[in-house]
């Protein structure tokens, strides 16, 4: 992350990073590491809540910048509101040239359009996956809207951004990763602590998105982007904005837990959703074995009792397959 995205000048970034890592230190000290600008940029972070203290240190970051981080996704979303709204006048004015955004009112509307998006993909689906979570039909591999006219199965790649709390605390939302995972074109998932609104984008040329920003009254109006509009680029930038900014599923991977090979695999069964009879069957061992072992390996991770989803959650969140 560049500190100047959040409007703090090199010279401070250089000084925070520097107490962050070596804790409070004398002006004197860091006027010998930084030079002259140390005094003003100590003062500029202490005007924003970076810093504490005399000698000055550090603020924790995840304290520190949780406003400046919110300031901007704020102002991030009233710019799309304000494009969106350019948008529809243009439109308006522009009738016989440019594409339409239709404006959709129902959450059954959405799913709708979302489903559109998505079974027509040809190359790669993108999207934003936020709480509360409003789990939808998922269509098999072989679905007949997946099919080119020559019987050839569409296969595009989803790359898929989730907030933290909807893997945490929704197992519909963990079921849909699964069986996006388990498609043919496979899908690269990522994981945030917010995102700014609901999107779907179709091969970067349509999408469907939340039609105002987190926060607002209505959270079940969308507009539906038609192909080749610009507010469809803006929202790829967008995407690729929060992609950047988050974390590769599995990327907190615990360095402390020695698995057998045997566990792996059941694990493995486990995140793809199988039963414990299935997983009985494939491993030749009794039923209440398996329940037994994921009862292990639930206190391993932390869960009270025999918790499955629980477990699922966890194994994948902190990378144990990885």
């Amino acid at each position: 992350m560049r500190f100047e995205d959040l409007g703090i000048s090199p010279p401070a970034e250089n000084v925070y990073r520097y107490l962050n890592d070596r804790g409070p230190t004398p002006l004197a000290i860091l006027a010998e590491e930084f030079g002259p600008v140390a005094i003003n940029a100590v003062e500029e972070l202490r005007s924003i809540g970076l810093t504490i203290g005399d000698p000055p240190d550090a603020r924790r970051p995840d304290h520190a910048f949780a406003r400046l981080l919110a300031e901007r996704a704020h102002q991030l979303n009233v710019a799309q509101l304000a494009v969106a709204e350019m948008q529809e006048r243009y439109i308006a004015s522009h009738r016989e040239t440019s594409p339409p955004v239709i404006a959709i009112s129902s959450r059954e509307q959405a799913t709708a359009c979302r489903d559109e998006l998505t079974l027509s993909a040809r190359t790669e689906i993108l999207q934003f996956i936020t709480w509360p979570f409003h789990p939808s039909h998922a269509h098999p591999a072989d679905d007949e809207r997946r099919m080119e006219a020559d019987g050839q199965v569409r296969a595009p790649h989803q790359r898929l951004i989730y907030e933290r709390r909807v893997l945490a605390e929704s197992a519909a939302a963990l079921d849909g990763m699964r069986k996006a995972l388990n498609l043919p074109g496979g899908a690269s998932v990522r994981v945030i602590d917010f995102l700014p609104y609901k999107l779907v984008i179709r091969d970067g040329v349509a999408a469907l998105s939340s039609r105002y920003p987190r926060g607002h009254e209505d959270q079940v109006s969308a507009l539906h982007i038609a192909e080749h509009n610009v507010l469809v680029t803006a929202h790829m930038m967008t995407f690729e904005y929060y992609w950047e900014r988050s974390t590769p599923l599995g990327g907190h991977r615990s360095r402390h837990v020695q698995l057998s090979d045997e566990e792996l695999k059941l694990l493995g069964m486990l995140v793809n959703g199988e039963t414990q009879d299935f997983m009985a069957r494939a491993l030749g061992v009794q039923a209440k074995t398996v329940y037994n072992r994921i009862t292990k390996l639930c206190k391993l991770a932390g869960i009270k009792g025999n918790n499955p989803i629980k477990l699922a959650v966890h194994v994948t969140k902190n990378g144990w397959l990885d």
